[in-house]
């Protein structure tokens, strides 16, 4: 981590928790109760901070999980090559190592859209409803 990234986590903590994916570790935050939960991902270049309007509303009704994909937001750097297809493989060990209870309603906006359909496609226990926002394809 550069000093700059751990002068920004000393003035800015995680708001959720990080959690140890075996290569690196991914920044979640889950507030509210029920299932199933609702987990979001953001546009490619957003963070988890995108949907901080949202997810209060929605964990007034049930659990709700925003992340950080790797090298965004509280999240450390993954290994190389990036894709959506190592995105959302990162994705489902998350939540599996954070035992968030499957399956999940995954949201996904534009880049975010494309890992969901990816995560659902490659792991159906996963998934309990897709909501694609502007889905890249």
């Amino acid at each position: 981590m550069t000093p700059t990234g751990r002068a920004t986590r000393r003035f800015f903590p995680p708001p959720g928790q990080l959690v140890d994916i075996g290569t690196h570790r991914l920044h979640l935050r889950c507030e509210g109760s029920g299932t199933p939960p609702v987990v979001f991902d953001a546009a490619l270049g957003a963070s988890s901070l995108s949907w901080s309007l949202v997810s209060p509303g929605v964990a007034a009704t049930t659990r709700s999980c925003t992340y950080d994909r790797a090298g965004f937001g509280w999240s450390d750097a993954g290994p190389l090559p990036r894709n959506a297809g190592r995105v959302a493989e990162e994705l489902y060990e998350l939540l599996r190592r954070a035992a968030v209870p499957m399956p999940c309603v995954l949201v996904g906006h534009s880049f975010g859209g494309l890992v969901m359909r990816l995560l659902a496609a490659r792991h159906p226990d996963a998934a309990a409803a897709l909501v694609l926002l502007e889905p890249a394809s």
